[in-house]
């Protein structure tokens, strides 16, 4: 009986383990080619979309949205995939200056936030059905002093508080907010160029 118990245990223990192997290695894939696209990509909207359709085109992620806003706290532009038209919703409570739980939570610290059960715990997320089953990780995405907005993606329940996984979402989060500042300086370098033809 022991061994029987013993042996069910270690082919359990065995296909988590490949599970997250499988999971990690979609994640990296994703990794890369946001990576990619971070260098290529210097129009800001079509970064973050892509950003959105990497992360669950490799099956790392079931759904990812990402929301950036200004000084003030104003949205002012946001993308997503694997959420479809819920996500107007979530676009008219950002519009109302509200955040959902785990974006007020990442606002005010820079490591991962995660949600364990967001269909029972986010109450006023307009996006909280689309989690039955998952969880989510939300982090800012900043560099330097500035905080540029958030991601969030949808995640197996298993794998959110995987010390592996995070490290790779923090690293992803920081490789979108250098290629968010890179578009700004960019921009700032342009505007200054205009500037200088029309002195002239």
């Amino acid at each position: 009986d022991r061994e029987l118990y013993s042996n069910i245990e270690i082919a359990l223990y065995k296909s988590r383990m490949e599970r997250k192997i499988e999971h990690l290695n979609a994640v990296l894939r994703a990794l890369c080619n946001v990576s990619q696209l971070t260098t290529t990509e210097k129009d800001r909207d079509r970064l973050l979309k892509g950003a959105c359709e990497n992360l669950i085109g490799t099956r790392g992620y079931h759904s990812a949205w990402i929301v950036l806003w200004d000084e003030n706290g104003k949205p002012v532009t946001a993308a997503e995939a694997g959420l479809g038209e819920d996500f107007f919703k979530m676009i008219e409570l950002l519009k109302d200056g509200k955040l959902p739980i785990c974006g007020e939570k990442a606002l005010f610290q820079s490591d991962i936030v995660v949600t364990s059960n967001p269909f029972s715990i986010c109450t006023n997320c307009p996006l909280a059905g689309k989690y039955k089953g998952r969880s989510a990780m939300t982090v800012r995405l900043e560099h330097g002093e500035k905080i540029y907005g958030m991601l969030t993606v949808s995640i197996p329940r298993e794998l959110a508080r995987d010390k592996e996984e995070q490290k790779l979402f923090k690293e992803l989060a920081g490789e979108l907010a250098f290629a968010l500042y890179s578009i700004e300086v960019e921009e700032k370098r342009k505007q200054a160029e205009r500037a200088l033809k029309l002195e002239r």
